[in-house]
Formats: C-alpha cells, sequence, structure tokens
C-alpha cells in the first residue's frame, strides 16, 4: 500500500500507545483483577463460573469472566520484564486498528490524503479509551471484520466466521460482529430488493457468525452476558459507560468530525443502504457510551475518507516517493518524531507517577486477622484480591456484583443518611478513601473509625473496637 503519509502517523501514535502501556501497571487497577483471575485459571484449570469469598458481600453471584484470554497473558507479565512485551504488543494492536483502517479506505479508492487526515481522526478516538484492556484486541478484531466486510469477495468474507471464533475468546464486543452484518444484510436487501445469490449470503454468514460468538468456554452464556450489559447497574458509575460529551476529546477530535464530514457530503454507490445502515448505528454508538468512540470512528472512517476525496483538490495529493534518499529522509523524520513523543510523555507526571493507592493497601494487609474493605474508589480494591486476609465489598470486576451492592456502594460513596448503617450491616471494619473526600471527613467525625495509614493522597480507616 503507498501511502506515504501513514506510516509517519502509524510510528507517532504507536508510540503514544507504547507509553501509555509501559505506565499502565501506575494507573489501571483492573490490571490486577486480570492477574488475580489468571492465576485462579491456572491453579484450577477452569474459569470461575461465581464469585468467590473474596467478595464477600456478593459471594456466589454469577460471573462471566470473558476477557480470560488477557488475564493469563496478564497473570505472567504483570511484575516482570514481560510486562514490556505485553505492552508493546498492545500499541502495536493499537497501531494495527489505524493500518488495518487505513488500507480499507484505499481499496475502496480514497486518496493517500484523504486516508492520512481519517487516520489521524482514528488514532485520536483511540487514545482516552486505549490501555492493556481485552476491548484493544475487540479494536483490532473490528477493523479486520470490516476490511473484509467491505472489499472482499464473497468466498473470501468467510473468513468472518473463524475471526469471530477467535473475537469470541478475547471479548464480548464480539456480539457486533452478528449485529453490524445484520445491520448490512438489511441494507443489501434494501439495495437488491430481490432473494438473490448476493442476499442469501449475507444472510448465511450472518447466520453463521451468530453461532461463532458461543464457540468459547462461556458457550451461549456470553452473548447473554453481552445483552445483560444494557441493563447492567454498572452503566452509571463507571465514567467509560457515560454518554459522550463535547469535552471527551476523543469524541469531538477523533469521531465527531468523521460523523460531521459524512453528515455533510452524503453517501454515493454502491453499497449504498448497506453504508447508511452501518453509519448510523455507529453515530448512535458514538453518542451512547464513551467507550464506544473508538468503534464509531472504526466504522465511520473508510467511509469518510472515500468522500473526502470529492472535496480535497488535486494538488494537495501526496504521490509514492520514488528516491531512495527521500524515503529514507521520510523515515528518520517519522522515527525522531516518535522518539520525541517517547520522550516527551515519559516525563510527564500524569504518566510516571502511580495513582493507584498500592502502599495503602499493603498497610490494610499487614492489619492482623481478615477485615472486609469498602473502597472509595471500587477499582482500587482489585489489589486487594492478591491478599488472603482482605475480602472487597466491590472490586473492578463490576459486572457480577448485583444492582443492590452497587446501591449501597453509592450510597457509602455520596455518604447519603444511611452510610454508616451500611458499613455497620455489612460489618465492614476498614475503609480506604482520599483523604480530603467528604467520605474520610465522615468517618473522622463518627470517632468510631481511626486513621492507620495516611499520605499525600490516601487515608485508611479502621472501625475502632466495641
Amino acid at each position: 500500500m503507498k501511502a506515504p503519509w501513514l506510516w509517519p502517523l502509524a510510528l507517532i501514535f504507536g508510540a503514544r500507545y507504547a507509553v501509555s502501556a509501559w505506565f499502565e501497571p501506575l494507573h489501571d487497577s483492573d490490571l490486577a483483577w486480570q492477574q488475580w483471575l489468571g492465576q485462579f485459571i491456572l491453579a484450577h484449570g477452569t474459569l470461575p463460573s461465581m464469585l468467590g469469598p473474596e467478595a464477600f458481600a456478593a459471594q456466589g453471584a454469577p460471573w462471566i469472566p470473558q476477557e480470560w484470554a488477557l488475564s493469563l497473558l496478564v497473570s505472567f507479565a504483570l511484575g516482570t520484564p514481560w510486562f514490556g512485551l505485553l505492552a508493546i504488543g498492545m500499541a502495536l494492536a493499537a497501531v494495527g486498528v489505524l493500518v488495518i483502517t487505513a488500507q480499507t479506505a484505499r481499496r475502496t479508492g480514497s486518496s493517500q490524503t484523504a486516508v492520512a487526515i481519517c487516520g489521524i481522526a482514528v488514532g485520536l478516538s483511540l487514545v482516552q479509551s486505549f490501555g492493556v484492556r481485552a476491548q484493544v484486541l475487540g479494536w483490532l478484531m473490528l477493523a479486520v471484520f470490516m476490511l473484509l466486510l467491505r472489499t472482499a469477495p464473497a468466498r473470501t468474507q468467510w473468513w468472518i466466521v473463524p475471526l469471530t471464533v477467535l473475537w469470541a475468546n478475547l471479548h464480548a464486543s464480539v456480539m457486533l460482529a452478528p449485529a453490524l452484518l445484520a445491520i448490512w444484510t438489511a441494507g443489501v436487501a434494501l439495495e437488491e430488493r430481490a432473494w438473490n445469490t448476493r442476499v442469501r449470503h449475507h444472510v448465511l454468514l450472518t447466520a453463521a457468525a451468530a453461532l461463532a460468538v458461543c464457540a468459547n468456554p462461556l458457550g451461549i452464556r456470553m452473548p447473554l452476558y453481552a445483552l445483560a450489559l444494557f441493563n447492567s447497574p454498572i452503566r452509571h458509575v463507571i465514567d467509560e459507560w457515560q454518554p459522550t460529551t463535547i469535552g471527551f476529546f476523543a469524541f469531538s477530535g477523533g469521531v465527531l468530525p468523521l460523523i460531521l464530514l459524512m453528515s455533510v457530503l452524503g453517501f454515493e454507490e454502491p453499497r449504498r443502504w448497506s453504508e447508511i445502515f452501518t453509519f448510523a448505528a455507529a453515530a448512535v454508538l458514538s453518542l451512547t457510551a464513551a467507550r464506544n468512540v473508538p468503534i464509531a470512528s472504526i466504522l465511520i472512517a473508510p467511509l469518510a475518507a472515500q468522500r473526502l476525496n470529492s472535496v480535497l483538490p488535486a494538488r494537495l495529493e501526496v504521490g509514492a516517493m520514488t528516491r531512495r534518499a527521500e524515503q529514507i529522509a521520510f523515515h528518520a523524520l517519522a522515527l525522531a518524531g516518535s522518539f520525541a513523543v517517547v520522550l516527551l510523555l515519559a516525563r510527564e507526571p500524569t504518566f510516571a507517577r502511580s495513582s493507584v493507592p498500592l502502599a495503602a493497601i499493603t498497610a490494610a494487609s499487614t492489619v492482623p486477622g481478615t477485615h472486609h474493605l469498602y473502597c472509595e474508589d471500587f477499582a482500587w480494591c482489585s489489589w486487594a484480591l492478591a491478599h488472603r486476609n482482605l475480602r472487597t465489598f466491590i472490586d473492578g470486576r463490576c459486572d457480577p456484583f448485583p444492582a443492590s451492592i452497587w446501591k449501597q456502594y453509592l450510597a457509602v460513596y455520596e455518604v447519603k443518611p444511611r452510610w454508616n448503617a451500611i458499613l455497620n450491616g455489612q460489618r465492614i471494619d476498614l475503609v480506604l478513601a482520599k483523604r480530603t473526600r467528604p467520605l474520610a471527613q465522615a468517618l473522622r467525625l463518627t470517632g468510631r473509625w481511626r486513621e492507620i495509614y495516611t499520605d499525600s493522597t490516601y487515608a485508611l480507616f479502621i472501625r475502632r473496637r466495641g
């Protein structure tokens, strides 16, 4: 693929993703429960089907550990030099999303300049949701899926089925495969207006993909879990599940320009209705939850690049460089830019300083006896899973905890009138909070709690005896 503007973008965005992944253990508490899950699978030879005694308030609640494959990798890598390879692998997966989406755009007739412009939008849309997370692998699967669906001949499109099987063992976003195929097939039927070979092909492909999502250790529980997320209580307490706003940079700087571009320039033949339906679904997804922004950009960017050709002046088109000296200079400049990104971000306090309360969790684990721990930010309690004497009220696994537990968690977090009664009723004897937040101040005022650890950010309280 001759797209000289794409590779510098891939290098620079790749450097940004790599730095973020490298420092992920300093900021992302989800890695702690991922490591715990991987160790559980290795020790027991099976996936857990419910919460155990480590979650004292919800023991026995059904759990669908759909990110088990990544958890195995994290269990091997976290805390070892091998984590660097995992970080690089996740950065390469994100770069793969950018490159494959660009390849889709080029195969559908987009110019090099249009590819570069839309590639920037895709790269920006991934930044805020990127991390050492299974959803990044889901993005990569989606990019390959759309490449096959949009550009491959009918026979080659059947590779979508094994791709869906692989996807189903990585992340629950695999439900996008049959859903998007159903939307695409509806568009094909409207375009053809006949029960012909093309329509039959897409109907069969959709049915095969729907079966493929169950080809994982969780079976039918995987799609049922994905459907249950629409009414899950976690949607109200996790930032990434909140509707997007203009202040969310990945949306305003990434997918929103693509949506506006398509809204102005419209659609053209061929595949008019298939693409209209896909665009509409992507636009709705981008508005409903911040975590859907990368998905929407992958779906819309090739369309936007194709339509951008109609308004870009010809003089802006970049020809492929033929002289070896030009190629060397161009790639050297791109490498220098990527190194600059690494050096600048590595010195940025936002990346280099830890934002997780590891010292406070360690202090809690040194208190003799077994304890019930409430964390003001539930994700912090993921680090407590590594300590056998700590039991968590809610931790970063989120999904399996019942709505009643989430309501109690929020009542304590917001220091509502019954907050202290909830702590008493759940026999919580350790509370970890930010030292200047209302919860920490309320604990001090009751006289029933004593600070046993404090630092510049966090305070750990223990219930006074009697």
